[in-house]
């Protein structure tokens, strides 16, 4: 009679088991990883004209290994202007720093064709095949101390750990193509491959173009020098700016897009790198829009799983500059393509100042970097607290275990 009974009770739990999946058959096991949230100050201030402006950080994998941030000002109450890139390194994990320096003149201005050209959201990253510390960025054209939209060029720059110079910075090559006029790479996660090729995203138009196209392109790099290859599938939508500022990564065995546009942000997802699928609108997994809109997103990507770096409406924050305060993570589901809205979590708190220009650096294998400067533009940032705070807030892993999701 006992058996019977037991028989009874796992032909009856199958069946809800299977009833229930049949039902919410669009349910997915998802491997929900934890993780604790350390937020530091690496320097604080501002002045009268300038703010602090996308901090960013490489780490020099070899011997002695060495942590190298970048970052540079932007004048308040202009649009887009910065100073020059200067960079300080750390050869104890970001316990200490040396002061800021320029020993050359790596990042310094250029004057071509009546245009002053300089640069903005440079991002380094260990290129591992050639074992340099490669920094890409896009230029910015000013004429007479104001952004003029002229032609850009991605650019690139290697640092030697042993001076702690950078090399003169360079135009990366693209084919002779009127639609490259305005070619930008921005605040870029890009992919470098088994063989050192580099899978970098970019975003163009053509000279007088409303719309902005976003493609990876293929790259070769020797240690010495960035070159052209190829490029992949051309995305844009007919929306405002259309699409711009990607970034890229890989997870498993796919490559996924995130990508801004003035009205909302979306995905694209790709099995080799730089074809990729048509774009769609980031969501939560219970159908609500995410609200991400005009301003970049980030991957964070861990091992085991995938995550998405954002800011979006609806978050008490309607005093920020495009709701670009607080910084949230949340997990992504990269099977439907949703984020995870149990998972959301604040990364960079909402001071009042805009926390949307913002980097991912994976450190070492147990903490992810998320850095960040508050913009302070003058117009009253400090009445909610915020003080020109230059953050790493640090991603610190912990266990995972599986959740059942959308």
């Amino acid at each position: 009679m006992f058996y019977v009974c037991i028989t009874f009770i796992l032909i009856l739990f199958n069946s809800c088991t299977s009833e229930t999946r049949t039902v919410n058959d669009d349910y997915l096991r998802v491997k929900k990883i934890s993780f604790e949230i350390d937020l530091d100050t690496i320097m604080s201030g501002h002045t009268d004209s300038t703010t602090w402006f996308y901090p960013s950080i490489g780490v020099v994998m070899e011997s002695p290994k060495m942590l190298v941030l970048t970052i540079q000002e932007m004048k308040k109450g202009r649009s887009d202007v910065f100073t020059p890139v200067v960079s300080q390194y750390s050869l104890d994990d970001g316990f200490s720093w040396s002061s800021l320096q320029n020993r050359n003149d790596a990042f310094s201005f250029r004057d071509e064709k009546g245009l002053t050209i300089g640069m903005c959201n440079f991002t380094p990253k260990w290129h591992l095949v050639s074992k340099t510390l490669l920094g890409t960025c896009h230029s910015v054209p000013y004429r007479n101390g104001a952004l003029v939209y002229e032609q850009r060029t991605p650019i690139w720059s290697i640092y030697n750990p042993k001076t702690h110079e950078w090399t003169k910075w360079q135009f990366l090559q693209l084919p002779n193509d009127p639609k490259y006029y305005e070619t930008n790479t921005c605040a870029d996660q890009r992919i470098d491959l088994p063989n050192g090729d580099i899978l970098l995203p970019i975003y163009y138009r053509g000279k007088g173009g409303k719309t902005y196209t976003t493609c990876v392109i293929k790259c070769s790099f020797d240690g010495k020098d960035l070159g052209y290859l190829e490029h992949g599938s051309e995305l844009s939508i007919d929306i405002d700016r259309g699409l711009f500022e990607p970034s890229l990564t890989r997870f498993g065995d796919e490559y996924y897009l995130t990508i801004r546009n003035d009205k909302k942000g979306y995905w694209a997802k790709s099995e080799d790198g730089l074809n990729f699928s048509e774009p769609q609108v980031w969501r939560f997994d219970n159908g609500e829009e995410v609200g991400t809109y005009n301003t970049m997103q980030h991957w964070v990507t861990h091992s085991e799983g995938l995550f998405l770096v954002y800011t979006r409406k609806g978050a008490n924050n309607d005093h920020v500059v495009r709701h670009r305060a607080p910084l949230f993570i949340a997990q992504v589901n990269s099977q439907s393509m949703n984020l995870i809205r149990e998972t959301e979590r604040i990364l960079v708190p909402n001071r009042g100042a805009s926390v949307g220009n913002f980097s991912v650096t994976n450190i070492n294998e147990n903490e992810t970097w998320v850095t960040v400067a508050e913009r302070m533009t003058g117009k009253g940032e400090e009445l909610f607290g915020a003080s020109g705070n230059v953050y790493a807030s640090k991603i610190k892993w912990g266990r995972s275990n599986y959740v059942w999701n959308r």
